[in-house]
């Protein structure tokens, strides 16, 4: 038996004016997701724990068996692990988000959503300047503007 795990995180967001004050999710085209609905068991579940934050990591924590309020420790180590990097106990990792500051005040938390390409090779340059390979310091590039820095724990 296979199980396939539709987790639609985020879908129906909050109303926007352009859609008629509509949500992503009310506004879309939906017949794929109409279709299996149809065809599948259809529940709803709460996977946030009361205290932790909504997010994405926490709910497929969740969904996937993984106690968040004993297992999560932030995005950073998902996304690390995901980028093929095995973290020793004497490291931890942290979101290194690029961002889009002007006059002082950050204005576009994804950076302008550069394509992954362009993002690495700031990432690069950052590594090159404030990275410490005697410190065990790295900038690590991901997808877009989520990237990481590995730093010592202590």
């Amino acid at each position: 038996v296979k199980y396939v795990i539709c987790v639609p995180d985020g879908c129906a967001d909050l109303p926007v004016p352009d859609l008629d004050g509509l949500t992503p999710l009310e506004a879309a085209l939906t017949p794929n997701i109409d279709e299996l609905a149809a065809r599948a068991t259809v529940g709803r579940a709460a996977v946030i724990p009361d205290g932790m934050p909504p997010g994405s990591d926490v709910g497929n924590m969740s969904i996937f068996g993984f106690d968040p309020s004993r297992f999560h420790t932030g995005r950073a180590p998902i996304e690390v692990a995901a980028l093929g990097v095995t973290l020793r106990p004497d490291q931890t990792a942290f979101r290194c988000n690029l961002v889009r500051v002007v006059d002082g005040v950050m204005v576009d938390y994804a950076g302008g959503n550069p394509d992954s390409g362009a993002a690495a090779e700031v990432i690069a340059e950052l590594d090159r300047q404030l990275g410490d390979p005697d410190r065990g310091v790295s900038f690590l590039a991901g997808v877009s503007f989520r990237n990481a820095m590995i730093a010592p724990a202590e």
